[in-house]
């Protein structure tokens, strides 16, 4: 098996792992996208479907990867003080930029406030909300930066890598419809562009989790 995986060409290689880590998350979402269905599209069963489904595709992809000579310190994910405290300013910064354009996408928009309402199911579990904003951004930063734009940087530029990177981020959330994309949008180019430069998704997992556990708090019951 390892080495008919060690055979197999790049381009197959990355395939494999977005079609694992992101497709079926992108094929839904596209899905919804077109054809909303009612209802909040997180809700606490979504929670904790994340919960099993991304510790188990990480195993499997990353046993995958590293019989192709892969390791975590390739994708610069090495938790350390120093970077974790750079994330929080990742957090701090994108999180400004994001106000400002929804402020300003808000006078375009109507019942912007009402859509965002209909994204999040309320009552989630507190600590389902916790776990999550622990398990999603480290497998989210690890696959759609860490590995996507180290993997596509090798053979192409790195505006395409990073271009690549915000496309598969920006599809697997296109559920959220308009919010979505106004949020998610210059967030993965932030992210994505830090990464091209740093090289180091650490601090992102950081900054991903803060995101994830203020926004999914707010739904979490008292």
């Amino acid at each position: 098996m390892e080495r008919l995986i060690r055979a197999i060409s790049p381009r197959v290689e990355f395939t494999i792992v977005i079609l694992i880590a992101f497709g079926s998350f992108m094929f839904s979402s596209v899905l919804m996208f077109i054809s909303p269905r009612s209802g909040a599209p997180i809700s606490e069963s979504h929670l904790i479907s994340l919960i099993i489904y991304e510790p188990i595709a990480m195993l499997v992809l990353w046993r995958f990867l590293s019989w192709r000579d892969w390791t975590f310190q390739q994708v610069g994910f090495v938790p350390s003080i120093k970077d974790s405290g750079i994330g929080v300013g990742i957090f701090a910064g994108t999180f400004i930029v994001h106000a400002l354009i929804w402020v300003i996408a808000g006078h375009y928009i109507i019942e912007m406030g009402g859509q965002a309402n209909k994204i999040v199911m309320p009552n989630l579990s507190a600590s389902t909300v916790i776990v999550v904003s622990i398990l999603n951004p480290i497998f989210e930063e690890v696959f759609v930066c860490g590995y996507v734009i180290t993997a596509l940087k090798k053979v192409r530029s790195m505006s395409f890598a990073i271009n690549v990177s915000v496309g598969i981020r920006l599809t697997y959330h296109l559920y959220q419809g308009v919010v979505g994309i106004i949020g998610i949008l210059p967030l993965g180019i932030i992210f994505a562009y830090w990464y091209a430069k740093k090289g180091r998704c650490w601090p992102l997992v950081v900054a991903h989790g803060l995101f994830d556990f203020i926004g999914l708090m707010m739904y979490a019951k008292v």
